[in-house]
């Protein structure tokens, strides 16, 4: 298996854990890269198409994922709501509900597993789309189950009830198959890139294209649960 960010070939067995709940084999076991499967499965989008970007917003960054971003953009900019535990990427303060951009100002807005932490996650697919330029792409992660519906309950908020009803503390849902929706309802065009054992699965939602990926997620050691959202203003 190959590692999309550091290029390195490693065995599936030495992967190492990784996030909250210590997913084993997962992280790349290279000192100083240590991407994740969407870390790898982000690049491996980002440089395939190979497009120089005039501006890119990236939400909550990722260390691997900037060298990739700034490698494909003339002007990069990174924010979170709380930039201080991003000072080393030098991150601005940015609230996602009410970006401090004009309208149209980025070809690209990148943001991985942000969306379920934002109560008014509707409110922010509407301030990305409206800072994005014409035919500029948010490319996205979620952790998402494949039933029908999201879940969320905003009565829910002691960090305990949150981890055991939405998966982690920090988590006000947990998205289901009706997630594209959203995205659509806010104007995106959606394209979905998932692996073929989810392919069925994937037909049950709403979006404008499908592509179904095999050998990549073995050669690259992706989730084959994990589906890439790539939207599209138009």
């Amino acid at each position: 298996m190959i590692c999309s960010i550091c290029h390195r070939k490693y065995n599936k067995e030495q992967f190492l854990s990784f996030g909250p709940s210590k997913r084993p084999f997962v992280a790349c076991p290279t000192r100083g890269c240590f991407s994740s499967e969407r870390d790898r499965f982000t690049a491996l989008f980002i440089e395939k198409h190979k497009v120089k970007y005039k501006k890119t917003l990236h939400i909550a960054p990722e260390a691997n994922i900037q060298k990739v971003l700034k490698r494909y953009s003339t002007n990069y900019i990174c924010g979170d709501l709380y930039p201080d535990q991003y000072k080393h990427l030098q991150c601005i303060y940015l609230d996602a509900t009410k970006l401090s951009f004009p309208d149209n100002t980025f070809q690209l807005v990148y943001a991985s597993h942000i969306l379920e932490h934002i109560p008014d996650d509707i409110k922010a697919m509407q301030e990305i789309y409206r800072v994005l330029e014409n035919k500029g792409f948010f490319v996205a992660f979620i952790p998402q189950v494949f039933k029908k519906d999201t879940y969320e309950d905003f009565t829910i908020t002691e960090p305990e009830e949150r981890k055991k009803h939405f998966g982690q503390s920090d988590h006000v849902r947990i998205y289901g198959l009706d997630f594209s929706q959203r995205l659509k309802k806010c104007g995106f065009y959606v394209q979905v890139y998932c692996h073929q054992s989810i392919s069925i699965t994937v037909d049950k939602m709403e979006y404008n294209d499908k592509f179904v990926l095999d050998n990549l997620y073995d050669d690259y050691n992706l989730n084959k649960n994990e589906i890439l959202y790539v939207c599209q203003k138009i």
